[in-house]
């Protein structure tokens, strides 16, 4: 059988799978298993399966993963967060779109610290949304910000997708980290820009006098509350601090990081066995679903390598008569779609196989192209219709919001990921040079 007809049918397979509502780690693992029986040799072929799935998940790198996760539920437990959230609150001061700023940032601090997007938009989302609304915020404008914000935490390290992109693509961890950080904050900045001047366009948006603070905050008062963020500055310098300065691999920086948080909220006494159980139970579930996800795309790379299709679609691509930059923005514009209809961590498994020898081709440095794809998979978090925050979002804001109010809420903040990756396109140096400069 034809290379072409083995690709229709694997995507062919896919979709059925997903369709009738198979989780994602067992889609693939199913999919491999028919892949290799019928298109490998049979029944000796499926011994791949074991050895795929045991190489994958056999690598000290994805150690960082359960660290993480650890690291956010003990920040998160302690209070850490909601006192680091308090003091940005007094250093805003009086600004248009006062709360709806405070939403982002919250949001970029949050992911700072779990990683998780979907986790942000319902913890942010909770809280601050009714807060807007009850202010005077119009509810598109509110929702909007906090499902924006959220999309960073793909981006802003430490990032879970991150890690498990870098571990498939065999690109630097702390290298893809550390260059989370610059995009990270500029698509952050331009997501407060536009809320400023949208309010100061339209001013019925935020009533400023049901956004302006209860009382004026001193600025002594506001250098002393600073003191409530070093843990969270901390906690990020044994993370990213310790990466960049090439003195602990990805791996060691986030059980360093876990450590710390758990030691700081001992310092503080919020350490309770209650909360300890909690987190722990927490991150063996999460990190069972993510380590089965990636046994499952390991031993789909290995049915791509031997039927051959990952080669003959990354020869097919590279010798197209067209430049290889048309190339490059026909795969985001593939991502984008794909984006519309299925979540990151699928989206990862199914094109990175593929992806990746095609850039190395046409010789694009793959963790630039990196960097694209996470704010790509941001993108896709919040693109309609299956955008998944776009659900979680829908079930924890107030009834009187839509399904297409939270729909048309994202678009400007979808269009300034696509900004952003542009960006990134056209100043490749610019985004590289931080991540480059780790030993």
């Amino acid at each position: 059988m034809e290379w072409y007809s083995i690709l229709v049918f694997i995507i062919v397979g896919i979709l059925v799978f997903f369709a009738s509502g198979i989780p994602v780690a067992f889609s693939f693992g199913l999919l491999n298993i028919i892949g290799l029986y019928f298109f490998c040799g049979g029944l000796p072929a499926l011994s791949i399966v074991g050895f795929s799935a045991v190489s994958g998940i056999a690598n000290f790198v994805l150690v960082a993963i359960p660290m993480f996760v650890l690291m956010g539920d003990a920040i998160t437990f302690s209070g850490m967060a909601n006192r680091a959230f308090n003091v940005i609150d007094k250093l805003l001061g009086r600004m248009p779109a006062r709360i709806a700023v405070l939403t982002v940032l919250n949001a970029m601090l949050f992911g700072a610290v779990s990683g998780s997007s979907m986790a942000c938009t319902a913890v942010i989302g909770k809280t601050m949304i009714p807060e807007m609304l009850k202010r005077g915020y119009n509810k598109i404008l509110a929702t909007g910000a906090v499902l924006g914000g959220a999309a960073l935490d793909i981006l802003i390290p430490p990032s879970i997708i991150a890690v498990v992109y870098a571990s498939i693509a065999n690109v630097s961890v702390g290298k893809l980290l550390i260059a989370g950080i610059m995009p990270g904050i500029m698509i952050g900045g331009m997501f407060i820009l536009y809320l400023i001047i949208r309010v100061k366009i339209q001013p019925e948006l935020a009533p400023p006098e049901s956004d302006a603070p209860a009382e004026k905050v001193s600025a002594g008062e506001k250098i002393r509350s600073t003191v409530h963020i070093l843990p969270l500055f901390f906690i990020f310098f044994l993370v990213m601090g310790l990466i960049y300065l090439g003195i602990a691999t990805a791996s060691e920086a986030a059980a360093l990081g876990a450590g710390g948080a758990f030691l700081l909220a001992g310092l503080m006494g919020d350490l309770k066995w209650v909360n300890v159980k909690e987190s722990l139970t927490g991150t063996v579930r999460v990190s069972c679903m993510i380590f089965l996800i990636i046994m499952g795309s390991k031993a789909f790379g290995q049915l791509l390598a031997y039927t051959g299709i990952a080669t003959q679609v990354a020869d097919a691509v590279a010798n197209l008569p067209v430049s290889r930059w048309w190339i490059l923005i026909a795969i985001q514009l593939l991502v984008v779609f794909l984006g519309c209809i299925m979540d990151p961590t699928s989206i990862i498994f199914i094109t990175v196989p593929i992806f990746t020898p095609i850039i190395t081709l046409l010789k694009f440095d793959p963790l630039w192209f990196a960097i694209m794809m996470m704010i790509n998979l941001e993108l896709g978090c919040i693109t309609p219709p299956f955008g998944l925050n776009l659900y979680v979002a829908k079930a924890i804001v107030p009834k009187d919001i839509s399904m297409m109010d939270i729909f048309i809420s994202v678009w400007p903040f979808a269009l300034m990921h696509l900004m952003g990756i542009v960006i990134v396109m056209l100043f490749p140096d610019l985004f590289l040079w931080l991540p480059n400069m780790i030993n």
